[in-house]
């Protein structure tokens, strides 16, 4: 018989939301006696690497420097964390190509050879995990994102330096 903990309740014995407001959830079904059966949680997490980061040269800029504003300054944690997706949004006037690297301990890098190329004022575009069939459109297909790391970052680099525009990355993240 699976384990079992009280159904967590309010002072007015109402049932509470099983939501923790950190994207933790889970699907529970009572068995009649009060109690639920204890099930895995699956968490669900973001950062962003880039926010808004106004690009004006032809420098590689890893989310984790502190050199332009809007970037991150650490390594992306992703312990605990399996499924990842990066997301990226540009504006800048010139394309970039957004490049992956993991690593073992937020120290030493490892590029991925996994990169995405927008043009200039491309807007939104999604990196993930290779699958077969057909590929949906903006979106990049980037072995190796499901594979457990526990540290990422993202560089960027443009082959023209841009004037005007942003860009932006975020990692949304899954335990599964």
């Amino acid at each position: 018989m699976a384990a079992t903990k009280p159904v967590p309740r309010d002072a007015n014995g109402v049932v509470s939301p099983f939501a923790d407001g950190t994207g933790a959830a889970a699907a529970v079904t009572l068995d009649g006696s009060g109690n639920v059966p204890v099930v895995q949680i699956q968490r669900y997490a973001e950062d962003v690497l880039f926010n808004s980061v106004a690009i004006t040269d032809t420098s590689s800029h890893a989310s984790t420097d502190n050199n332009l504003a809007g970037l991150l300054g650490a390594p992306a944690d992703c312990r605990g964390f399996r499924g990842k997706t990066i997301i990226f949004n540009t504006t800048l006037n010139q394309a970039v190509t957004v490049y992956v690297d993991v690593s073992r301990d937020g120290t030493n890098w490892v590029t991925t050879g996994n990169s995405g190329s927008q043009p200039a004022n491309a807007g939104y575009q999604a990196m993930m995990e290779s699958k077969t069939g057909a590929q949906p459109g903006n979106t990049i297909f980037c072995a190796g994102l499901d594979e457990y790391w526990p540290y990422l970052r993202v560089h960027a680099i443009c082959g023209a330096a841009p004037t005007s525009g942003a860009l932006s990355v975020w990692l949304e993240k899954a335990a599964v």
